[in-house]
């Protein structure tokens, strides 16, 4: 044991750290005791000798040579058991008869019949339930004499609950654990056929809770000395009675001319991977075969073992001149089966299994689960090394041959115990080394030897003497030996039982994954790697260099190690199990397509490739099979983390799109309820129809989300689904045309923010044959909704135009008029409109355009150059100055004249007096009649005259009034001094905090509380009306004034509303741009109007409060003239003297 751990496997390592681990290797424990006395009481055992010791977990059951039973049990100590001393005997006849109506039920599949339902089935047999024979066990025939009872063989279950005695004469005794001492005769199993020399407990009984087995077997195996086994079961029924099941014969192993008897039976269970299912195994040993029986077959594995000549057969030699050897059979084959406990469940799985006869001792490990199991695994046994006290002798050529035959053998997990008549031997299964050995000539001639597998305690027994030996730590240095030999595997397996550190085991388990990473079994290298404290980053780098050099399997590896990683992770390390996340993705989502591109490959590879065209179609099926493995495992990685919100999900749709998963993208968005990624997919395949359904499939809460996407994609929708695409914006939640009558116009711009924007522009993309669905949309929101925004007014002039609708332009238009006149501004941009106008020559819209600017002399321009009189009227008249309105009646004429029209000039003097004929004589032309228009201008001359004079008179009134007023004021006082500290007398308050009146006579008041104070004591109801509407008018035109204001200095910043490139929205654009500009002059006009008007209204006002003082006026003086009570006589009487 002084073999350096090798380079290859330790490059991870310091030489100094692998020296320090490999002095461990030599510190070797205890692990066997040593061999000890266990006393027998003398007042029973004084005068025995012992025969046959079995050993269980509840009871010790001793068979003496004498012919009696002994048993010490924990409940009543050591007692002897009462065997009947005769028994009558059936007839050979009736039990030749019983062996032939059992031969018609002979049942090649032992477990398809007997293993599937142990328990139920079988234990059925015995009470009318399956094959019944009747007759059995009971007594037809009486011999004319009674022989006695020799017992031969003691069994004993696990637990120690059911004790069995059996006669090489045919008879077998039961007890059970809580019976007295009289053993009662088993009835269905005597005769010659049924001479026991084995039992085969269900070594899984010892996984059962006691109390389910403690009054009854579970279906066991008998085998007797003719080579047959039954399955047979016992259930005590009270101290005196039992009930047995029929014997059922399961199988007959050799015919009747070469009959040998079964010396070992081991009933076993096997588990499948997960733990959960079960099957059972079997095995069955004579002196010259082993048998392995599986659930659905019959395999013998290692047959025809031929025996030496007897000259030269290895004998079993017994010098003790005292011992009987009349019952015992020299042992020619011996079987051992090893059981270990694994998992947390604990449960009991077969290992190995040991077997020795004159060839050797045989050897094989047992597969971990039945999925492993194949029926050749027996015959791959391998030899193991033969010794007895000592390892090497000059005269032994093979170390493996036998050169003395045990009397008995025992399997442990790391060793193999061989039990000679006079010696001990221990040996280890890692290095086939003794490792102990026990001298037993003390104990006499040693019969044999018992396992008490729960306290893993060895019982040697000899005629005279009982010992014993406990087996603690096994498995503490075994790892140890199998790392020396350089099985990784074991060695680590082993450390993990063993009471080993966890930086020992993590080295194990480095070794061991470089072990398997050179084999290329990268799935396993990968879980030991994780058991490892190797860096995260080399053991990825690992296999991605691996990758790299073309060994694609690696990548398998690597997705375990980072599945182990993802699992194992706390929940608080966040960062790095979302990167291992979409590792894991990007992994599954490469071999889904290797596969893919594999299967396409295989498709299109011609039949005479293959075996057949069978051939090809498994083989496809085989990797479609593999594809939806990895998509499931892919959906479920997916869907395990679906709803951890910090999870990016819009890296995994990269990852995924990027790989071309789209279809596994969609089914996780849909899932992750990712509603654009799911729209993204439905553009793609054309299914704009399923757009809108995916848009409404949003749930109300995320309206806003579901309003973006609309927005978004709504230049596709509004070119393939018009109509349905109308109909939903119909229902969108927030409105760009929406009127906000409580804020201003720079809240109003923050409202209209880009999504609005963007949904309107979208109609511009409508197809020319959906356009009239725009169109009756969009007077649907002028009419219906009162939309007052600019871009859809002007969106609905360029649709009208594109579509050729002159007449309902005009009548928009027309509308637009009202509007004006009402609002004092129109809803659409007059550039863009002009503009689209013009080029479509529209002359009736543009006349109309110029006139709703004011443009009157334009309009009337282009109302005459085509021929369009009849629109002039109304425009020249629209001017509320005479002098305007004299320019258009001259432009007019003008007109007329030119083309020598006068009856036209005529007509229009007639009807608009406002021109008089002598003023456009200098336009006639020579050609034109005067005699035609002489009456017209005389008439014209003499009202002149007339208006002169009156204008005289008019002036010279002026003139006097003025005279007299001048003189008024020079007789009053041309000005007042006001103190700084003067109040107002209403309110008593300082009187230049507000809007005040003085008068002559100093006094002061606020207009507030003048208007307040004329209100209260006047009694001119005309006056106070008028007082009244002024005063609101005021106030309302202040509001007005300040609105206006706010509204310029907003609509001042600079928006850039961007526009698409096309030619026709570069004029939408233009439109659009100078919408602000237009406001800005129409904000201007309106705010000269209204400061005249409020200049005019506060004129009126003054001349009602101001004209003279409330208090001492001449009105309030005369006031003290009239009666106080003309309007109540009764009240006016009491003034009476």
């Amino acid at each position: 044991m002084n073999q350096s751990i090798p380079s290859d496997y330790s490059p991870y390592y310091s030489q100094q750290d692998v020296k320090g681990f490999q002095s461990k290797i030599y510190q070797t424990e205890q692990i066997f005791g040593d061999l000890k006395n266990y006393d027998l009481p003398s007042e029973l055992f004084r005068s025995e000798q012992i025969k046959q010791l079995a050993v269980s977990l509840n009871q010790i059951a001793v068979l003496t040579a004498s012919n009696k039973i002994y048993r010490m049990t924990k409940k009543k100590g050591w007692q002897k058991l009462e065997i009947p001393d005769r028994i009558e005997q059936p007839v050979q006849q009736q039990q030749q008869q019983q062996a032939q109506q059992n031969q018609g039920n002979l049942i090649t599949n032992l477990f398809s019949n007997v293993f599937n339902g142990v328990g139920t089935v079988v234990q059925g047999v015995g009470y009318g339930v399956g094959y019944v024979v009747q007759g059995v066990g009971q007594m037809l025939n009486i011999t004319d004499g009674a022989q006695p009872v020799i017992i031969d063989r003691i069994y004993l279950d696990p637990f120690g609950y059911h004790l069995i005695a059996c006669s090489n004469q045919g008879f077998s005794f039961y007890i059970n654990y809580h019976h007295e001492n009289q053993m009662k005769l088993l009835k269905n199993v005597r005769g010659e056929e049924y001479i026991i020399t084995s039992i085969g407990w269900e070594d899984s009984q010892a996984e059962q809770k006691a109390d389910s087995i403690e009054h009854k077997t579970k279906s066991f195996i008998l085998g007797t000395s003719k080579g047959v086994l039954y399955i047979y079961s016992i259930k005590c029924l009270d101290q005196e009675q039992i009930e047995e099941t029929i014997p059922f014969m399961a199988l007959e192993l050799h015919s009747s001319s070469s009959s040998k008897a079964i010396n070992a039976i081991k009933y076993l269970k096997i588990y499948s991977d997960n733990r959960k299912d079960k099957k059972f195994l079997v095995f069955v040993s004579t002196n010259s075969s082993v048998y392995a029986f599986s659930e659905k077959d019959i395999v013998i594995h290692l047959q025809n073992f031929k025996l030496y000549d007897y000259q030269n057969r290895v004998s079993f030699n017994v010098n003790d001149t005292s011992f009987n050897n009349d019952f015992r059979i020299s042992p020619n084959s011996l079987l051992s089966v090893c059981s270990v406990v694994e998992g947390q469940d604990k449960k009991k799985i077969p290992h190995s299994v040991l077997w020795v006869n004159e060839y050797g001792l045989f050897n094989q490990l047992i597969p971990t689960c039945y999925e492993q199991y194949k029926d050749t695994f027996l015959r791959d046994l391998q030899k193991l090394s033969y010794a007895k006290q000592y390892e090497f002798r000059g005269s032994k050529v093979d170390p493996k041959s036998v050169d003395e035959m045990p009397i008995d053998i025992l399997l442990t997990e790391f060793h193999y115990i061989l039990l000679f008549y006079d010696n001990l031997t221990i040996m280890s299964r890692i290095n086939e080394r003794i490792v102990t050995s026990y001298d037993l000539k003390s104990m006499g001639v040693v019969y044999g030897m018992q396992y008490d597998s729960f306290n893993k305690i060895i019982w040697i027994y000899s005629s005279k003497d009982i010992k014993y030996l406990s087996i603690q730590n096994e498995e503490k240095d075994g790892w140890k030996l199998y790392l020396e030999k350089k099985q990784f595997n074991l060695a680590f397996e082993s450390a993990k039982k063993a009471d080993v550190t966890k930086e020992d085991i993590a080295y194990l388990a480095g070794l061991y994954g470089d072990q398997q990473f050179l084999q290329k079994d990268y799935m396993k290298a990968a879980q030991l790697y994780f058991e490892t404290n190797r860096n995260f980053e080399e053991i990825t780098i690992k296999f991605l260099n691996k990758q790299l050099q073309g060994d694609l399997a690696a990548r398998d590896g690597l997705e375990e190690y980072l599945t182990l990683w993802l699992k194992n992770l706390r929940q608080d390390v966040k960062t790095q199990k979302h990167i291992l996340i979409y590792w894991l993705i990007e992994i599954k989502a490469e071999k889904i397509n290797a596969q893919e591109v594999r299967y396409q490959y295989y498709q299109q590879y011609p039949i005479s490739k293959f075996k057949n065209e069978q051939d090809k179609r498994y083989c496809l099926e085989l990797i479609s099979q593999k594809i939806q493995s990895l998509k499931d495992s892919l959906k479920q990685l997916l869907e395990q983390y679906i709803h951890d919100r910090e999870l990016d999900e819009n890296t995994i749709y990269q990852i995924l799109q990027t790989h071309g998963r789209l279809k596994d993208c969609f089914e996780y968005a849909r899932k992750k309820q990712s509603f654009e990624v799911i729209i993204k997919n439905d553009i793609n395949e054309d299914k704009f129809d399923q757009v809108l359904l995916d848009l409404e499939s949003i749930p109300r809460e995320k309206e806003r989300y579901r309003n973006d996407l609309l927005v978004k994609y709504s230049h596709l929708l509004i070119q393939k689904e018009t109509e349905k695409f109308i109909e939903k914006i119909k229902d969108y939640s927030i409105k760009p045309y929406r009127k906000e009558s409580k804020i201003n116009k720079r809240q109003q711009s923050q409202i209209q923010d880009t999504r609005e924007i963007k949904l309107i522009r979208s109609l511009i993309d409508t197809p020319p044959s959906k356009k009239r669905h725009v169109i009756e949309y969009i007077k649907g929101l002028i009419s219906d909704n009162k939309c007052d925004d600019k871009i859809i007014h002007n969106m609905l002039i360029l649709f009208l135009s594109q579509l050729d609708q002159e007449f309902e332009l005009d009548e928009y238009f027309t509308e637009q008029e009202q509007v004006k006149k009402e609002q004092e501004r129109f809803n659409f941009s007059f550039e863009f409109a002009f503009t689209i106008a013009k080029s479509y020559d529209f002359h009736i819209i543009l006349v109309k355009l110029y006139g709703l600017k004011d443009m009157c002399s334009e309009a009337i321009k282009v109302a005459l150059e085509n021929d369009l009189g009849y629109l002039i009227q109304s425009y020249i008249t629209q001017p509320s100055s005479q002098k305007e309105q004299k320019k258009l009646m001259l432009q007019v004429a003008k007109y007329y004249l030119e083309k020598d029209n006068i009856f036209e000039v005529i007509d229009l003097l007639q009807q608009y007096p406002v021109l008089q004929i002598e003023e456009i004589l200098d336009l006639f032309s020579e050609s034109v009649d005067v005699q035609k228009v002489t009456e017209q201008i005389c008439n014209g001359l003499e009202q002149k005259n007339k208006k002169i004079e009156e204008l005289r008179i008019l002036i010279k009134a002026y003139s006097l009034a003025a005279d007299k007023i001048k003189s008024d004021l020079n007789k009053i006082n041309k000005y007042v001094i006001i103190k700084q500290d003067k109040t107002c007398r209403e309110c008593n308050r300082p009187l230049y905090t507000d809007s005040f009146y003085i008068f002559p006579c100093k006094h002061g008041f606020h207009q507030a509380c003048l208007i307040y104070k004329v209100i209260k004591n006047d009694d001119d109801q005309i006056k106070l009306e008028k007082i009244n509407t002024l005063n609101s008018k005021i106030e309302q035109i202040q509001k007005s004034i300040e609105s206006l204001t706010t509204r310029k200095r907003a609509s001042s910043e600079d928006i850039d509303i961007g526009l698409f490139n096309n030619p026709l929205n570069k004029l939408v654009n233009f439109v659009a741009s100078h919408a602000i500009e237009e406001d800005n002059e129409e904000n201007t006009v309106q705010l000269e109007q209204y400061q005249k008007e409020l200049l005019k209204y506060r004129e009126e006002l003054d001349q009602l409060l101001a004209i003279e003082c409330i208090e001492c006026g001449p009105s309030i003086v005369e006031s003290i003239y009239k009666k106080p009570f003309n309007d109540n006589i009764k009240i006016a009487d009491t003034w009476k003297l």
